[in-house]
């Protein structure tokens, strides 16, 4: 399949601004199987189920923000208190 750049999205875009002195092609090809498979290497499709962790990763990181102000906050107490 043939792609735009600029359809990549996410983390691929970013590294092609990283060689921005360098003219990538304006068509990506991304193959999704081939048939024959080269010599030495297995071909596997991707899994059915990826992950989904989202919300425990959001509950961990603002958990951690907010002991994080509890604790620049017990910081100030105690260097404000008389």
């Amino acid at each position: 399949m043939l792609s735009p750049i600029e359809q990549l999205g996410g983390d691929r875009a970013k590294v092609l601004e990283r060689f921005a002195d360098r003219k990538p092609a304006p068509l990506v090809l991304m193959v999704e199987q081939e048939t024959p498979a080269p010599e030495g290497l297995t071909p596997t499709p991707l899994p059915a189920e990826i992950s989904n962790r989202h919300l425990e990763y959001a509950l961990t990181w603002f958990g951690l923000a907010v002991t994080l102000l509890f604790i620049y906050a017990a910081m100030l107490w105690r260097r404000l208190r008389p």
